[in-house]
């Protein structure tokens, strides 16, 4: 069995556009529904499995619209549903490391935090991929 380390990307970015399908291609992505990245989404020529379209209330309130999904994405991803090869960590577009949403990864386990093209990235402590 091949074991790949599985990061889940969540775009937060409503007017991200064709950088939604090519990323809808490489891994499981989270995107906020907007038009414009909606658009982009059925233009995906192969899908990721896994991968969803999520509502938001205010699509600019990008921390909040992240933090909302934690639950789900660690449902999802973590250790319930991949026992053997649950989610390492997640990539974030279209929003800057804050406090809030450092402090808010950090009650779901994650440990790691740096900078990325156009947002961030976060993995979580061995610990919590494992819920040890």
């Amino acid at each position: 069995m091949v074991v790949y380390q599985k990061r889940v990307v969540v775009v937060v970015d409503p007017a991200l556009g064709d950088k939604v399908a090519e990323l809808r291609a490489t891994a499981p992505v989270w995107v906020v529904n907007s038009q414009i990245n909606a658009a982009a989404w059925g233009r995906a020529e192969s899908l990721e499995p896994n991968s969803t379209m999520f509502a938001a209330v205010d699509q600019e309130a990008r921390a909040d619209n992240l933090i909302a999904q934690l639950d789900d994405i660690d449902l999802h991803f973590g250790v319930d549903s991949y026992p053997e090869n649950p989610y390492v960590g997640i990539r974030v577009t279209g929003l800057a490391l804050s406090d809030e949403v450092e402090a808010a990864l950090k009650q779901y386990g994650f440990d790691d935090f740096r900078w990325a093209e156009g947002g961030f990235e976060a993995d979580l402590s061995l610990s919590a991929r494992l819920r040890c």
